[in-house]
This record gives C-alpha cells, structure tokens and sequence, in this order.
C-alpha cells in the first residue's frame, strides 16, 4: 500500500517533467521554424528599395519630358504667330508683293522678316526639346520595364508566406504546452523555460502572414504600373520622335500643321501619364518598404528571443 501510494505522488511529478521535456523539445522546433525569417523579409525591402529608385527616375524623366514637350510648344507657338505677322503683312503671297509700294514692302514685309533670325533660333530650341523629350520619355519607358521585373522577383512571396506560416505553427503548438504548464502548477521562478517560452509567445506571434499577403498584392500593383509606364513611355517615345522629325515639321499645309499638333499633344499627354505611373509606383514601392522594414524588425526580435 505504501508503495502504491508513493507511485501516485511520483505521478504529478512525471508529468510536469514530460511537460517539461515536450516544452524543449518544441523550443527547437521553433528555433528551426523561425530562424531566417529577418534575412529574407529583408531581402524584399531590398529588391523594393531599388524598385523604388528605378521608378523614381521614370517619374523624373516623365516629368522632364512633360517639362520639355511644353517648353517646345511654347517655341511653335512663337513661331507660328510670327509667321502669321509675316504672312498677315502680305510676304507669303508672291502677287500681294509684287504688287506693293517700296514703303509698303518695307514696313509689311521686311521689318517683320528681320524676325526670321528669332524663327531660325526658335526653331532650333524646339527641334531640341523635342529630342529631350524623345529621350526622357525612352528612359521613362526603360524604368517601367525595369520596375516590373523587380516587381515580379518580389510578387511571389509563396516559399517566405511557407516559411512564416510554419513559424506560427510552431510558436502555436509551443504556446498550448506552455498553458498547459500554467495549469499543470510549474512555478516559472523554478523552472526559467517558462520565461523564455513567454517571450517567445509575445516577439514572435507579432509577425503576420497577412503582413506578406499585402506585400505580394503591392507588388503586383507596382508591376502593373510598370508594365503600363513601359508601354506608355515607348508609344510615347515613338510619336515624339515621329513628331520632331523634317518631314512632319517643315510640312506647312493645313493638314499637315494639324498633325503635328496632333502628334506633341499625344507625346505630351503620354509623358504626363508616364509621370503619373511612375509616381503612383513609387508610392506603392514605399508602401512596400515601410511595411517589410516593420516585419524585418519584428522578425529580428523574435529571433532573438529565440537564442
């Protein structure tokens, strides 16, 4: 009887020590779970730092397309209105000049063709923003290809959303062994796996696989913006080119002055857009950034609770 009833007192003890031992046995689980997560969350706020640089300059060169396509329109204009004076006082029509008096031929035809110096200087001006604008707009469209590569590498996020998915469950499975504990009447004081199993439970229940779910849907938007600057900054790039070209410039009929209008209105609404999708990339890339910095940080604290 004696014996029987010291084996019923052993049982309590027994089972906090199988608790004990399922406790350490789950603290390497999770040590094997968890461990990495900081470098490779960090890794995607590196690939979105550089994303956000790329897009950045396709947000600059948009604009500085945008900038030189209006500054170019600004020296058409001019021209066109002097030509207009020259054509208005007679000198584009060879009878009306002809038929002149000196003093007329002098004050309608050639004091206004003493402008002919400030259509040659603003004609070159323009001719050379255009090729500003027709290069900005080629780098604007190189960046958006540039930026959904990046976004690609970075949208698929499946193996670290694994990785981060078995941590919970582990971090899961060690905080039912560690309630199990409390209730069992472990004195934490007594038994300092307690502690550090808490702490384990505080740090690294803090990392959300919902966190990377919204990463991989950034990404995907930022792609999409890249994928959409490119396309926009290379139809724009070959319409401003086209439009800056002899051939459309020194047609001089109606319908050709029309088109070339046409033709810097579309390049320049196409930079404006090119603009707009970079800047809209690049706060999305901020976004990113801002919360895979939160994540990295909370991944450092939980690996190192776990050491």
């Amino acid at each position: 009887m004696k014996k029987y009833m010291a084996f019923l007192c052993l049982l309590p003890t027994m089972a906090m020590g199988n608790l004990l031992s399922d406790a350490d046995s789950q603290l390497d689980i999770v040590q094997t779970a968890c461990s990495g997560l900081s470098d490779e969350i960090a890794s995607v706020a590196g690939i979105a730092r550089v994303n956000t640089a790329v897009t950045t300059v396709g947000t600059v060169a948009g604009g500085g397309a945008l900038y030189a396509g209006v500054q170019k329109n600004t020296q058409d204009k001019r021209i066109d209105e002097i030509m207009t004076e020259i054509c208005q006082a007679g000198g584009c029509d060879v009878n009306s000049v002809a038929t002149m008096s000196e003093q007329d031929f002098f004050n309608n035809i050639l004091l206004p063709m003493q402008q002919l110096a400030e259509i040659q200087e603003r004609t070159q001006k323009s001719k050379k923003l255009g090729n500003w604008r027709t290069g900005l707009m080629a780098v604007n469209s190189a960046t958006g290809v540039a930026s959904a590569v990046l976004s690609g590498i970075n949208r698929d996020q499946s193996d670290l959303i694994q990785h981060a998915t078995a941590c919970n469950i582990a971090v899961s499975q060690l905080s039912n062994s560690y309630h199990q504990m409390q209730t069992s009447g472990i004195n934490p004081i007594t038994n300092p796996i307690m502690n550090k199993i808490s702490s384990i439970i505080t740090w690294c229940t803090e990392l959300k696989v919902s966190d990377l779910e919204k990463i991989e849907r950034r990404m995907t938007a930022v792609m999409g913006t890249g994928i959409g600057g490119a396309v926009i900054g290379a139809t724009g790039t070959g319409v401003s080119a086209a439009a800056n070209t002899d051939k459309i410039r020194n047609d001089d009929s109606d319908d050709g002055i029309r088109r070339e209008k046409r033709m810097n209105t579309a390049a320049n609404v196409m930079a404006g857009l090119g603009t707009a999708v970079g800047a809209a990339g690049t706060g999305v890339n901020i976004s990113v950034i801002t919360l895979a910095n939160k994540m990295v940080k909370q991944a450092t604290l939980c690996e190192e609770v776990l050491q």
